[in-house]
């Protein structure tokens, strides 16, 4: 679940760190910074990206096979297959992806974490949270989060 607010900088990004070392490289993507701040609350090592043929900026969200349990491969799996055929105006947009021995990896629109969206506003730009907030619990309302069962962390774009 999203909201349609501008995209800032991440504040708690490992600049460099890891800069798609192991990561599905199959992709046209390249994989740029983590978010870290998303460290032990989901099963996606989730980092800013952007399309190598024209530069377009994604997030890419990786799920290491190696690293994780079966559980969290089970997760990683059904939201991949659920992002990648569920659309609705309110929830990221897959854009890409590839499931190997490895990862399961997928590209989507390029978002941020809400946690780090609200770090970075301070109390700026109160309009666009509480309506981001609000498009969130309608969302939720309709139904959307039954059905789907999506990612549990909140991005915004």
């Amino acid at each position: 679940v999203q909201s349609r607010v501008s995209q800032r900088t991440c504040a708690c990004s490992d600049r460099g760190k890891g800069m798609g070392q192991g990561l599905a490289t199959n992709l046209p993507y390249e994989v740029g910074e983590k978010f870290s701040c998303l460290d032990e609350k989901t099963v996606w090592s989730v980092h800013r990206g952007k399309k190598k043929a024209d530069n377009q900026p994604v997030t890419v969200f990786v799920y290491d096979v190696k690293s994780g349990t079966e559980e969290q491969l089970k997760v990683a799996k059904e939201a991949y297959q659920k992002l990648k055929t569920f659309r609705h105006p309110n929830v990221v947009t897959f854009i890409d992806g590839i499931q190997n021995d490895a990862t399961v990896t997928m590209a989507t629109e390029s978002v941020v974490p809400l946690q780090e969206y609200l770090k970075q506003q301070d109390g700026q730009n109160e309009f666009s949270i509480s309506w981001g907030i609000h498009q969130i619990a309608v969302s939720v309302i309709a139904g959307t989060s039954n059905e789907c069962d999506l990612l549990p962390t909140v991005y915004v774009w």
